[in-house]
């Protein structure tokens, strides 16, 4: 943007304008002219009103005169044959104007060319002061007429209906209620909620078939969905030993079930056994059979030390006496039975 130091006019310097112009008011009284055709970048037609002569000071070493062409726009132009006969340069990235001949450049300012072209005023809305905004401001309009229809109550209780209203209220530029636009369809108005049937049925015939129907209609059993089906080994009812779930606290490798002890009594939830010489009653779920591979078998399994054999007949050595001392001998010594009923054999070379 340039600016002329006679006519204070502001120059739009637009390199892509075949033709400087100047707008209509600098002709009012003339008339529209066919000698001239003008067109727009869209290929649209611009009329014109005859041509003007100016003389430019844009703060350079020299003037420069040209004619101009009136024609129907928003802001005078500086074209592309105005910058072509006076040999100057649009320097885009500075935002300046260069005289190809003394090589001096005069500054200008940048505008927004899309809104002077095409006639647009830019206007600042806020979110906190709605009447900047034009739509807000005549949505509020609306609003407010329609709850000044309804009877003196509180206003709450009469805005879901005014809304209901203005959301299926027909807008004339899109040729839909806003509801449509959001949903895809119209909105359902209270009237609209029973429709009349389109069939003529006789209340009597409908009445006799509803009652033949209905008597039909059986009972159906109920089912609880509540009941766990808890399982039990099949082997209770007929073993001799079982083994107790240890619920406390446990040890360190400590079996989760003790025993086995012998059953005394069994009930349907509760069994008698004999733990450690007494009678204990035990809920059937802490319990479980248990199995021995021998078929004779006493109250609790015993391990027994291994057997030791024992010589039938001795016969006197010769030499041999009670009083003589006993020879060493290199036998290996027995095992050792542990009272878990592990076998234990030492090495003799630590002996």
């Amino acid at each position: 943007m340039l600016a002329d130091k006679v006519s204070k006019l502001k120059f739009l310097v637009d390199t892509g304008a075949d033709v400087s112009v100047l707008p209509k008011h600098y002709a009012p009284k003339a008339d529209s002219s066919n000698e001239l055709l003008l067109l727009a970048a869209n290929g649209t037609k611009i009329a014109t009103f005859g041509k003007k002569r100016l003389t430019l000071d844009l703060n350079l070493p020299r003037n420069f005169t040209w004619s101009f062409i009136i024609a129907n726009v928003n802001q005078p132009i500086i074209g592309l044959d105005f910058l072509k006969h006076y040999n100057l340069l649009v320097d885009v990235k500075s935002g300046c104007l260069i005289d190809g001949i003394t090589k001096l450049t005069t500054q200008g300012k940048y505008t927004n060319t899309d809104s002077l072209t095409s006639g647009v005023q830019k206007i600042k809305t806020t979110p906190y002061h709605p009447k900047s905004n034009g739509i807000v401001e005549r949505f509020h309009r609306s609003l407010k007429q329609s709850l000044r229809c309804h009877a003196p109550t509180k206003w709450t209780e009469s805005i879901p209906l005014v809304l209901l209203r203005l959301r299926t209220a027909l807008k004339e530029d899109l040729q839909c209620p806003s509801a449509e636009l959001v949903y895809g369809s119209t909105l359902r108005l209270p009237a609209e909620f029973f429709e009349t049937p389109s069939l003529n049925v006789d209340p009597h015939e409908f009445l006799k078939n509803l009652r033949a129907v209905m008597d039909q209609l059986k009972p159906v059993a109920t089912t609880s969905h509540g009941n766990k089906i808890v399982f039990l080994y099949p082997a209770l009812e007929t073993c001799s030993h079982v083994f107790v779930r240890h619920d406390a606290v446990k040890k360190l490798l400590q079996t989760p079930y003790d025993g086995p002890y012998l059953v005394l009594k069994r009930t349907e939830k509760m069994f008698i056994i004999e733990q450690n010489g007494k009678q204990s009653t035990i809920n059937i779920d802490r319990l479980k059979p248990a199995f021995f591979e021998n078929s004779h078998h006493s109250s609790a399994p015993t391990i027994s030390p291994p057997p030791v054999a024992v010589p039938t007949s001795t016969k006197p050595v010769p030499g041999f006496s009670p009083l003589s001392p006993v020879p060493p001998t290199n036998s290996t010594p027995l095992p050792y039975v542990t009272r878990s009923g592990r076998r234990v054999r030492f090495n003799s070379h630590y002996f």
